[in-house]
C-alpha cells in the first residue's frame, strides 16, 4: 500500500498529537497520584492552634484548631534554609475550616501515605528539605525507598520528597526520584470544622469554673469592706482568703485597721477562679500568696488552664474572659461589663472612692481598643 504525502503529513500530525495527550495524561496522573501522598494528624495544643493564610505567624489567622481536631496534611514547607526547628517547619493542611497552615510542633501525626520511590542516578538525602540542609549521606542510583509525604524547601518551588530510611526520616530532591504505588494515610473520618478565631470550646466544667469566679468576684464589688491596695513597690499584695494580705504598708493611712480587706488588680481575678470557682492550680498559687504574673513573665500566656485569644473583637468575648492592659487585670461579666480591682482614694476609708475601688462598670469600646491580650478558662480537661 503506497502512502501520499498529504497521507503521510496528517499521519505525523496525529502521532504527535497522541503523544500529546499521553504526555498530558501521565502528568495529570502523576500530579493527581501525589496528590495522595498525604499525612493524617490531630492537633496537640490545649489552648488551639491557628490556621494561618501562610507559613508565618505573622500571617493571618484563618480559624483557631481545637485541641484534638483531625487534619490532613499535605505537605511540609521548611521557612529557612538551613535550619529545620519548629519555627521553621509548617505544616500545609485541609480542615473543616478550608486549607492553610500549622505551625509543626501543634501538630501529632496519626498516620503517612506511602510510595514507591526509586532514584535515577546517585543523590543525597539531607535532614531537611533544601540543598543547604545538613546531608546525612548518599542514595545509589536506582535505589529504592518509601516516600511518605512532598515537601517544599525555602525560597524553592522544586519538589522535595520526605522519606522513610531505617527508624528515621530524610529528605531528597524529586527531580531524580520516580514514584510509584502511592497510598494514602487519611483515616476514614471526617474533619473537625474549625472553631472561628475566640471561639474556644469551653467544657461544662469549665463553665462551672468561670460562673463561680464571676459570681464571687460581683459579691466582693458589692462589700464595702473590700477596697483596692497595693504593697509598696509590688503588683501583688496576697489574697484575704487565704491569710496571705499584707497588713503594713501600701496606701492605707489615717489608723484603718481593715486594711488587710484589699486587693490589688491582678490578685483579685485569681482569687475569684481560685475562692469563687474552686480551681484547684489557682487556689494553690493563691495560697501561697501570690498569683499570675501578667506582666514580665505572662503567667496567663504559658499556663494550660487558659486559652490565648490575643486581642479578639469585644462583642467576642465571653462572661470570665480574663482581659489584660499593660498595667491592669480585670474579669470580663458579659453583656459589656467588666469587674475589676482598681485605684481609688484609700486615704478616705468607706468614702464613695474606697467602695468604688472594686467594682463592677461598663466596658466601653475607648477602653477596650487599650487592652493587649485577652485569655479564656477551658481548665485541664479541655
Amino acid at each position: 500500500m503506497t502512502i501520499s504525502k498529504k497521507q503521510s503529513i496528517v499521519l505525523r500530525v496525529l502521532l504527535v498529537a497522541v503523544m500529546m495527550t499521553l504526555a498530558l495524561l501521565a502528568s495529570s496522573f502523576d500530579s493527581a497520584a501525589m496528590g495522595g501522598l498525604e499525612a493524617s494528624g490531630h492537633i496537640k495544643s490545649i489552648g488551639g492552634a491557628h490556621l494561618r493564610a501562610g507559613a508565618s505567624t505573622k500571617s493571618a489567622s484563618l480559624a483557631v484548631l481545637n485541641n484534638g481536631s483531625v487534619v490532613e496534611i499535605q505537605k511540609e514547607v521548611f521557612t529557612h534554609k538551613k535550619k529545620r526547628s519548629a519555627k521553621y517547619k509548617w505544616y500545609l493542611v485541609n480542615t473543616g475550616a478550608g486549607l492553610g497552615y500549622v505551625r509543626s510542633d501543634l501538630v501529632k501525626i496519626n498516620s503517612y501515605g506511602s510510595a514507591a520511590g526509586k532514584t535515577s542516578k546517585k543523590i543525597a538525602y539531607r535532614k531537611g528539605a533544601g540543598t543547604k540542609m545538613s546531608k546525612k549521606g548518599n542514595l545509589k542510583k536506582k535505589a529504592t525507598f518509601t516516600i511518605v509525604l512532598e515537601a517544599q524547601a525555602k525560597g524553592s518551588g522544586a519538589v522535595w520528597y520526605k522519606i522513610r530510611k531505617g527508624p528515621g526520616y530524610y529528605y531528597v530532591k524529586s527531580s531524580t526520584v520516580s514514584v510509584s504505588n502511592i497510598t494514602t494515610g487519611l483515616p476514614a473520618v471526617a474533619t473537625e470544622v474549625a472553631e472561628t478565631p475566640q471561639e474556644v470550646v469551653q467544657s461544662a466544667e469549665a463553665l462551672r469554673v468561670v460562673n463561680g469566679a464571676c459570681a464571687w468576684a460581683v459579691n466582693i464589688a458589692a462589700d464595702n469592706r473590700f477596697h483596692y491596695g497595693i504593697k509598696p513597690n509590688s503588683q501583688h499584695n496576697g489574697c484575704y482568703f487565704c491569710g496571705t494580705q499584707t497588713l503594713e504598708g501600701g496606701r492605707a493611712k489615717t489608723g484603718v485597721n481593715d486594711y488587710e480587706f484589699s486587693y490589688c488588680c491582678n490578685p483579685f481575678v485569681h482569687a475569684a477562679f481560685a475562692h469563687g470557682g474552686g480551681e484547684p492550680t489557682m487556689l494553690q498559687i493563691c495560697q501561697n500568696g501570690s498569683s499570675y504574673d501578667y506582666k514580665a513573665n505572662r503567667g496567663y500566656d504559658t499556663s494550660p488552664l487558659f486559652a490565648k485569644l490575643g486581642k479578639p473583637a469585644m462583642q467576642s468575648l465571653k462572661k470570665g474572659d480574663v482581659i489584660c492592659w499593660s498595667n491592669h487585670v480585670a474579669l470580663y461579666l458579659g453583656d459589656g461589663m467588666i469587674v475589676e480591682s482598681t485605684g481609688g482614694d484609700d486615704n478616705v476609708p468607706f468614702s464613695e472612692k474606697w467602695n468604688n475601688s472594686i467594682r463592677v462598670c461598663a466596658l466601653s469600646d475607648s477602653r477596650y481598643a487599650t487592652a493587649q491580650r485577652t485569655y479564656r478558662y477551658i481548665g485541664n480537661s479541655y
